[in-house]
């Protein structure tokens, strides 16, 4: 082997220096591209805007699209960063608008708060480093992971035990129900033929009980004026008469109307004026008969009551004066009255 010349060497040293230079180009190039942005974020949201990101949320969506974080601690970074960004947020008529101030003042909308924060985000990651948020963005942020937490299993729930299944229910009655207790009372004036020796005036006081739909018991206490027939030929004295009886019937209402069948028991009462012997005379007076009324509402209790009785004396009374017969029962009894009346 021979000696190198000087060519040998002068051509080595070019070689030498030529590689020192490239490693120096790279190292630079490589320091140039290590430099990252470096920024303040100030970050602002309305209390009007409800359910918006925190601003580490928004600071977390940029450092992910940069592939690390330009608003982190360290030398140049906080407040002695070169740049600011700033973000405000507000809520007006269902709608959120973002205003991002860097280089430049920049408005986005959107009625989702969170959508609008992550476009904010590209806004800024694009405003500070353009080629590195162009890369695709990182998985996730530059934190070390953490483990994700383990949701214990869900223990296991024996199914319900099989219950007996409830009985049909009954079919529906088709009965109508029993219609309530309904108590009525009235009280007015009647007229009378045919029980006293002329036809006259009285007053009635009764009630009406209804236990069924349409079955109802009435009871009636009434008196009547007393009525007068002439004694003998040329009136030579006056003979008076009068009833008073209680009358029960069993009746049967059809709204507004009532049928019933009735009994009454009471007394005759008879005088006598401008004779010479005068006494007065109780008599015991019975009857049957039939009652047909009729009931108009006035209000929910009160009510007008017109009634007509037909009635058939188990004894005729006969009026006599001296020995001479006046007046008789007649054969059948009619009785006409008017109340007013009031529901209990």
């Amino acid at each position: 082997m021979s000696p190198a010349g000087p060519n040998s060497l002068a051509r080595g040293g070019a070689a030498l220096f030529s590689f020192v230079a490239l490693a120096l180009a790279g190292g630079l190039a490589a320091a140039q591209r290590s430099e990252h942005a470096r920024a303040v974020l100030e970050y602002r949201v309305a209390s009007s805007a409800t359910g918006c990101p925190t601003r580490d949320e928004l600071g977390d969506a940029v450092a992910a699209r940069l592939g690390y974080d330009p608003f982190g601690d360290g030398p140049g970074r906080g407040a002695e960063a070169p740049q600011r960004v700033s973000v405000e947020v507000t809520f007006a008529k269902g709608t959120y608008t973002g205003k991002l101030l860097l280089g430049g003042t920049r408005s986005l909308t959107s009625t989702n708060c969170r959508e609008l924060v992550d476009s904010l985000a590209v806004a800024v990651a694009l405003g500070l480093d353009p080629e590195s948020a162009l890369r695709p963005p990182a998985t996730g942020p530059t934190t070390a992971p953490t483990a994700p937490a383990t949701t214990p299993p869900a223990p296991s729930v024996a199914p319900p035990a099989p219950t007996a299944s409830a009985p049909p229910a009954p079919p529906a009655s088709t009965v109508a129900p029993p219609a309530p207790l309904a108590v009525r009372v009235w009280l007015g004036p009647l007229g009378s033929v045919g029980d006293t020796p002329s036809p006259t005036l009285g007053l009635g006081l009764g009630g009406e009980l209804n236990v069924l739909a349409h079955l109802a018991f009435e009871a009636e206490a009434s008196s009547t004026l007393p009525s007068s027939v002439s004694i003998g030929r040329g009136g030579r004295g006056t003979g008076y008469g009068s009833v008073s009886q209680l009358l029960v019937g069993a009746c049967v209402p059809i709204e507004p109307l009532s049928l019933c069948a009735t009994g009454s028991g009471g007394f005759f009462y008879a005088d006598a004026a401008d004779v010479d012997v005068a006494r007065p005379e109780l008599t015991s007076y019975g009857a049957v008969g039939l009652r047909a009324s009729f009931r108009l509402a006035l209000s929910s209790r009160l009510f007008l009551r017109a009634q007509l009785d037909g009635q058939l004396p188990l004894a005729r009374t006969e009026l006599r004066i001296d020995g001479a017969s006046l007046w008789e029962t007649s054969p059948v009894v009619g009785r006409l009255g008017l109340a007013l009346g009031l529901r209990l």
